[in-house]
């Protein structure tokens, strides 16, 4: 396989977490870990409700959280995991591609977005980068992102041109 590595920070493989109700993504992650020596399937979970404490107990650099489980929405699910273990990077794993839906997951505390469809070689890339500390997201997607709040906020705040203050 003719690949770019990108060596994450730090010591050893990156330990990878999946938290996701189907095991297709489970699988992938797990031949992937066998095919590139920089990754390590650190542990999965389908079920919403324990994959905050699953995540807690295997100590993961990057964790894949999926859009809906059958329990919980993946988004609490994203801010539950984020608020309990800080230092993991966490990748959405949606093919929603809106702002509000990108918003919302940054919101929760994701470093990203990744396409359950995505390609072998990008997923990596996703995980490899986030487990150094990058976001996932283009300088145009941020910039376009910050507007969007903006407006959101203003809208929200009768719509007379000044923001909501905190």
């Amino acid at each position: 396989m003719d690949t770019v590595r990108i060596l994450p920070a730090g010591p050893g493989p990156v330990r990878v977490f999946v938290a996701d109700p189907r095991s297709v993504l489970v699988d992938r992650v797990a031949v992937l870990a066998d095919e590139y020596e920089d990754l390590k399937l650190a542990g999965a979970e389908a079920s919403g409700m324990s994959a905050v404490g699953s995540v807690s107990r295997a100590k993961p650099a990057v964790v894949l959280i999926a859009e809906q489980f059958p329990d919980a929405d993946g988004l609490d699910v994203c801010r539950d995991i984020h608020r309990a273990v800080p230092r993991a990077a966490l990748i959405f794993i949606s093919t929603t591609r809106t702002d509000i839906g990108l918003l919302r997951a940054v919101e929760a505390g994701a470093c990203g977005v990744a396409s359950p469809l995505a390609p072998d070689e990008e997923l990596v890339t996703a995980i490899l980068r986030a487990a150094d500390g990058d976001l996932l997201f283009s300088r145009s997607t941020i910039q376009r992102l910050f507007a969007f709040g903006r407006e959101l906020r203003i809208a929200e705040s009768g719509g007379c041109g000044q923001e909501k203050r905190a």
